[in-house]
């Protein structure tokens, strides 16, 4: 049950990093309250005629490689996207995405992934602690559940923005992982 439903969403460049999103299976999700509070009396009544799902698989990584793409220098909030295909039937329970880049300031990048339904869900927002560069021999990881129910097959794009200019960066490679069921 969504909570705080005053809240308003913190947009950075006209892009919303915290907020409410309704995702492509209907739930609504938010990066500070997952999907909200629990409905007690509804889940002992639901738990009286529970059965079991399937176990849960996960896909190995989804990779995209590429050499040395560069991440758009600037503060209008352009976007540098890297889609990637994931085929094969399965409902989504979380996300893994690692990305692979190099930035002098890498606390100016926004990171966020948009699903194939066109669910979009901050995986980092900037102006965080991250202030080292990792560097691209290093796979910076990124997780979320905020696509719990969706289709996992169809072309996911992990979308990055510098929004201060000054400072180049790069990308090197992408990689989703699902668990799924």
């Amino acid at each position: 049950m969504q909570v705080d439903t005053a809240f308003t969403a913190t947009a950075i460049n006209t892009i919303n990093y915290v907020g409410w999103v309704t995702n492509g299976s209907g739930l609504k999700h938010h990066s500070w309250y997952g999907f909200g509070a629990v409905d007690a009396a509804a889940a002992v009544t639901a738990a009286h005629s529970h059965t079991n799902l399937i176990a849960p698989w996960t896909t190995s990584f989804n990779d995209t490689a590429d050499a040395n793409e560069n991440i758009v220098d600037n503060a209008n909030a352009t976007v540098f996207t890297k889609s990637i295909v994931e085929t094969g039937a399965g409902t989504i329970e979380h996300v893994r995405v690692r990305i692979k880049f190099d930035h002098a300031k890498p606390n100016q990048l926004g990171f966020r992934l948009e699903s194939s339904t066109g669910t979009v869900v901050p995986l980092l927002p900037p102006f965080t602690g991250l202030t080292v560069d990792p560097t691209s021999a290093v796979w910076s990881e990124f997780a979320t559940s905020a696509f719990y129910g969706e289709d996992k097959a169809g072309t996911w794009k992990v979308l990055v923005i510098d929004h201060v200019t000054g400072e180049v960066g790069n990308h090197r490679a992408s990689g989703i992982s699902f668990m799924y069921r």
